[in-house]
């Protein structure tokens, strides 16, 4: 598979993930940070499904589950990528950089709080439906005063309703996430980063 990506800093093609029967179904999922004109950084990540076939995954297959996630200093992405043991896709988003509200890219590394916005994507887990990207059932935010964010974008007028698909909030740049293999429920570790440390 080719995609267009944007490869500067720490952007390019970021998480890869089977489906529990891909021997059956040949789904994966991929997370990437594409070029996006208009966007602060002008580069957004995406989390999309494609059908694999032998060793090609086709282009034409993709299903675009979440879209427009900022990357406004081009660093703290995320990127991974998980199917969890209650079956639900989980991605792990960084913080940006710098918080994509910020036009002027003043509130970055440690003066960045959209770990704490819960109306962004940034700095978060977000737990889907891996079929449709529909945040999963039982997630910490429903109902009235939230809304589905999973293209909406985040930047300086992303509505401040707060987002269904969020799992966890409060990350920096959780690059990396797996699965207690070893109990039913669903209990995963997450690796985050801190600032200089």
């Amino acid at each position: 598979l080719s995609l267009n990506v944007c490869s500067q800093s720490e952007r390019g093609l970021l998480g890869f993930a089977a489906d529990p029967y891909f021997a059956l179904n040949g789904i994966v999922y991929l997370y990437y940070t594409r070029p996006a004109s208009g966007v602060i950084g002008s580069c957004v990540n995406r989390v999309s499904r494609f059908v694999m076939t032998g060793n090609t995954i086709s282009a034409a297959s993709e299903v675009v589950l979440l879209d427009n996630m900022g990357s406004p200093a081009g660093n703290h992405n995320g990127g991974d990528l998980e199917v969890g043991n209650d079956g639900f896709l989980y991605i792990g988003v960084g913080d940006g950089g710098c918080d994509p509200r910020d036009a002027t890219q003043s509130h970055c590394a440690g003066s960045n709080d959209a770990a704490q916005d819960l109306s962004l994507l940034n700095g978060k887990i977000l737990r889907v439906d891996r079929s449709t990207g529909a945040p999963a059932a039982g997630n910490p935010f429903s109902g009235a005063g939230t809304a589905v964010c999973r293209t909406r974008g985040n930047g300086p007028s992303t509505p401040t309703t707060i987002c269904r698909e969020i799992y966890a909030y409060g990350l920096r740049n959780p690059w990396r996430i797996t699965f207690d293999q070893d109990t039913g429920a669903t209990r995963f570790y997450i690796n985050d980063v801190g600032q200089n440390t």
